[in-house]
């Protein structure tokens, strides 16, 4: 079970999120002038209250949430700044956090995507990029290599990531008991 999240750091990370939501619905773009601050914040935060969770789980979950989904960047997944938010979750959530607030918004992300491609009647081309994204990660995993890999030819749909983040790591706060 994660650790429980301080009501500061709690509102703190979702004021964060709310911004890189806005910004990305707005230009497909979190800016670092939102990640960057927030990565700090979230370390020290965690550093400095009593009931943080400390300097180090703070700085495994940045860690993890950078270098851990790194691989959905090099494979067109995600964004780089998508890749940095989550970073920014860990470093508030850590370790266990991250996890949570990342399986419930790779679920609404989901969600969003099979919405996108029904809206634009591209539902066959996002299941046929899926399959190309899956065939390319089990060849990575068989060489042990992770690389960045091609695009597809045709995108079924742009999605500002950052939205699901937000609301995944709000649904995943609302389970939690804040201090």
């Amino acid at each position: 079970m994660a650790a429980v999240p301080h009501f500061l750091i709690a509102t703190s990370l979702i004021a964060l999120l709310s911004a890189a939501a806005w910004h990305d619905v707005r230009s497909f773009r979190i800016p670092n002038a939102i990640t960057v601050p927030g990565i700090l914040i979230g370390i020290a935060l965690n550093t400095f209250l009593p009931s943080g969770l400390g300097f180090t789980p703070a700085l495994y979950g940045f860690a993890l949430g950078l270098f851990g989904l790194l691989p959905l960047y090099l494979l067109r997944i995600w964004g780089a700044g998508d890749v940095k938010l989550m970073a920014v979750v860990g470093a508030f959530l850590g370790p266990a956090g991250l996890w949570g607030s990342l399986l419930a918004s790779l679920l609404i992300g989901g969600i969003a995507a099979l919405f996108v491609a029904c809206h634009r009647r591209s539902g066959k081309l996002l299941f046929e990029n899926l399959r190309s994204m899956l065939y390319q990660m089990h060849f990575n995993v068989q060489l042990r290599t992770v690389k960045a890999t091609d695009a597809p030819a045709q995108s079924a749909g742009k999605i500002a990531y950052a939205l699901p983040i937000l609301l995944g790591t709000s649904a995943y706060l609302a389970y939690q008991p804040l201090v």
